[in-house]
């Protein structure tokens, strides 16, 4: 397990690490440009892909409730 500066925590498993990583460092800027939501964990271990977990992203300001009108 590795977690970057950024926070995102990356699960390698044991073997073949090499090639895990590559696969996914070469899809993360398409991955990053193309989803508004924060990248969390990467689960590398699967022999063909990866799984992605996604936390939506945080508002700075986040929209304020209109108050209703009372009579």
């Amino acid at each position: 397990r590795v977690v970057l500066s950024d926070g995102l925590v990356l699960d390698m498993g044991r073997n073949d690490v090499e090639p895990r990583l590559s696969r996914f460092i070469s899809l993360l800027p398409k991955i990053r440009r193309e989803d508004p939501r924060r990248l969390v964990h990467a689960d590398l271990r699967y022999t063909n892909g990866f799984a992605l977990t996604w936390r939506d992203p945080v508002v700075a300001n986040p929209p304020v409730p209109a108050t209703q009108a009372k009579s």
